[in-house]
């Protein structure tokens, strides 16, 4: 009887086929020869918001995976998963000031949970993106 009720809390817990809810982490990959520094954020709006003011402080060296854990709602209200990538490079050759202004990155993602689940939360970034490639009508807060 023991068994049963055990067996019967554990498969409780196991998420289904449809479960909704995202896994608890999710990971970047630096498969790329430099190290990396990555801004990430969970919105709804396209345009990022006036954290991107804020020069990104997460630095993942070559060969390194990175895991940030997910909460229940990051993903709520049609939120995206929003990151960008800068290459340590980029941030050796122009001043954040210079960055910002252009709306510069090497690399930029957005994931809805559905496309999170079908690449199993694990983001690859090789480092063969076109460099610089400017961000599409960003806002600038002051």
């Amino acid at each position: 009887m023991a068994l049963i009720f055990i067996s019967a809390l554990f498969f409780q817990g196991c998420p289904s086929e449809t479960d909704e809810t995202p896994d608890r982490t999710f990971f970047i990959v630096n498969n790329s020869t430099e190290t990396i520094s990555v801004f990430y954020i969970f919105s709804e709006s396209e345009l990022m918001p006036n954290r991107f003011d804020v020069k990104p402080t997460l630095q993942i060296m070559p060969e390194i995976e990175y895991e940030e854990f997910l909460k229940y709602d990051d993903f709520d209200k049609n939120r995206k998963l929003r990151i960008l990538i800068y290459k340590q490079s980029t941030l050796e050759n122009y001043t954040w000031n210079e960055i910002r202004k252009l709306g510069m990155y090497d690399m930029k993602y957005d994931f809805t949970l559905e496309e999170m689940k079908s690449i199993n939360y694990k983001i690859n970034y090789d480092g063969n993106s076109k460099a610089l490639k400017p961000i599409n009508e960003v806002t600038y807060y002051k």
